[in-house]
């Protein structure tokens, strides 16, 4: 707790000092040279870097885990057995998935329906209500279908609902578009027949990359020729990560996981110890078995998924957990420190084109900028009761005068229709 609390301390000290040297370089009335310019757009970027940190360690979000690979590597399917249930769309051939695709897990006893929401690229949105998983799969499918090559419609699905995930609870998963570096549609013809623009879909899957707090890479045993490790080693090696050699009787030339593991080691560099072999598909076969539909999906992990290939899928669990529990201590630190490092550079850098940056802030200068949001936040949030009120008190007048018009309406009707009645008028 400790050191939680002091990682904390330095991720905010950098945060607010990061922030009010932007807030000087806004109000600065220099020269506004390109070199300028870029500071602020490079200022701007470590700020967002640090806010997702920051909201991770305060508890304001829930941790990430994304699925990241080249084109065809089972993301979805092995995406699929960690929520517990079959509702990302799958397929034998590129491009199943085009967009990326988030999963809120809610509670799986929750007797709320799935929401899916479709972002698309105008800030418009369209949202559906599912009440089963096979609704969910071809909302997401028509959602999917929707999107072209360099521009999609849609830049982001959500689902949102009672997932039955046996990782566990307050988690979000991330699905992404298969992707490649230096990838062409010629590159990969002679294993499938593509339709796709697999360069539009690597931009999306490495824009969401930067997102997410733990990486799986899906990697296939018998693809020797994919271009796999040029994205493993330029753009995925160095996170926080967990590889999965995707299992196949039919494909695996009848290799045991370890010789697997140690062919593929040449190859991408791989760490044994964050390398699982699985067979998601045998594993999402054990999920769907009528049978288990109401049985407690943790159970059913640790009393089904048994044999050498299934058994990986539990100490895939742990690794995603230690890892998640890691992300407050010594990766949170190490890129801090990257962080620190940077914003040297980059006072240095400014230094010398005359541009005088803000020196880390004190304690003190840190306890005060954060005194003055409260009070900004306590006053903004003290208008809007203010207006509310003001307008509910409002209401209550005019529905007052209202009550009292007809009251006295009805008794001059009353009146009327007395004095008609006994012939006075």
């Amino acid at each position: 707790m400790k050191a939680a609390k002091c990682t904390l301390k330095r991720l905010e000290c950098l945060f607010y000092t990061v922030k009010k040297a932007r807030m000087k370089l806004a109000t600065d009335g220099g020269e506004k040279s390109l070199y300028y310019e870029n500071l602020k757009l490079r200022l701007e970027e470590m700020q967002n870097d640090l806010e997702k940190y920051r909201s991770l360690l305060t508890g304001k979000r829930n941790p990430v885990v994304g699925v990241f690979g080249c084109p065809s590597r089972g993301k979805s399917t092995l995406l699929n057995v960690l929520l517990g249930m079959d509702i990302l769309p799958m397929g034998s051939f590129i491009g199943t998935t085009r967009i990326g695709t988030v999963i809120f897990h809610q509670d799986s006893e929750s007797d709320e329906p799935f929401t899916i929401t479709a972002r698309y690229e105008k800030d418009s949105v369209v949202e559906t209500k599912n009440r089963t998983h096979i609704d969910v799969k071809k909302q997401v499918e028509i959602f999917s279908k929707q999107s072209n090559f360099e521009k999609p419609d849609i830049h982001e699905i959500e689902i949102e609902g009672p997932i039955r995930s046996y990782i566990g609870n307050n988690i979000t998963f991330v699905d992404t578009p298969g992707a490649e570096l230096g990838a062409s549609k010629i590159d990969l013809e002679e294993y499938y027949k593509l339709d796709i623009d697999i360069e539009a879909d690597t931009d999306r899957a490495l824009n969401i990359l930067s997102t997410v707090d733990v990486v799986i890479f899906c990697m296939r045993y018998d693809y020797k020729e994919a271009k796999d490790s040029e994205l493993y080693n330029k753009k995925i090696k160095n996170l926080e990560l967990i590889n999965v050699i995707t299992h196949s009787e039919s494909r695996n030339d009848g290799h045991t996981n370890e010789q697997m593991k140690l062919k593929l080691q040449e190859k991408y560099d791989l760490m044994q110890e964050h390398t699982v072999v699985l067979d998601s598909k045998k594993a999402l076969d054990i999920i769907n078995d009528p049978k288990n539909k109401n049985k407690n999906i943790v159970k059913i992990a640790r009393k089904q998924f048994t044999g050498e290939n299934l058994e990986g899928f539990l100490e895939l669990k742990e690794k995603i957990l230690r890892k998640i529990r890691n992300k407050n201590d010594k990766v949170i630190n190490n890129r801090i420190e990257e962080f620190e490092d940077k914003y040297r550079e980059f006072t240095e850098d400014a230094g010398k084109q005359g541009i005088e940056l803000q020196k880390p802030l004190t304690d003190s200068e840190i306890k005060a900028i954060k005194k003055a949001e409260r009070k900004a936040s306590g006053n903004t949030k003290s208008a809007i009761n203010h207006i509310g009120g003001f307008f509910s008190e409002m209401f209550s007048i005019i529905w007052k005068i209202i009550f009292f018009a007809v009251i006295f309406s009805v008794i001059i009707c009353v009146i009327i229709y007395a004095l008609i009645v006994f012939g006075i008028i």
